[in-house]
C-alpha cells in the first residue's frame, strides 16, 4: 500500500531479468533490495501483479488513471514506481491485490 506522503508505490520491473524463468526474475528482485540495502524477512512474500489488469482494475472499480513508469536507478534498474494512487490509497491497494494470481504469490526464502 502507497505510504503517507509517497508520490508512488514502489515495485520492481520482473521482465528486466529475463522474460521467462519466474524464479529468476524473483530472485533478480530480491537481490535488487538486498543491495539497496533493504531487508526482506525469511517470512515475506513477492506478489506479481499483470500491468494491464492492474491498471483495468484500478479504472474499471476505481475510476483511477495508472501508470508503470520504470525509474531505472543506477543501483535497481528494474525499479518501478505505480503512479495515479495518492487520492485513493487503501482502495487502490485491495485494487492492485485483486489483480494478483493466487499462483503469482512467490516466498522470498
Amino acid at each position: 500500500m502507497l505510504r503517507e506522503g509517497e508520490a508512488y508505490l514502489s515495485t520492481n520491473w520482473l521482465e528486466y531479468f529475463g522474460p521467462l524463468d519466474r524464479h529468476l526474475q524473483i530472485f533478480g528482485v530480491h537481490q535488487a533490495l538486498l543491495d539497496k540495502g533493504r531487508t526482506v524477512a525469511r517470512s515475506a512474500y513477492f506478489a506479481v501483479l499483470n500491468v494491464g489488469a492492474s491498471i483495468e482494475i484500478c479504472h474499471r472499480d476505481l475510476n483511477l488513471v495508472v501508470q508503470f513508469i520504470n525509474l531505472g536507478e543506477s543501483h535497481d534498474p528494474s525499479h518501478t514506481g505505480i503512479f495515479g494512487l495518492v487520492n485513493s490509497r487503501v482502495l487502490a491497494a485491495h485494487a492492485l491485490a485483486e489483480s494478483v494470481r493466487t499462483n503469482e504469490i512467490y516466498p522470498t526464502a
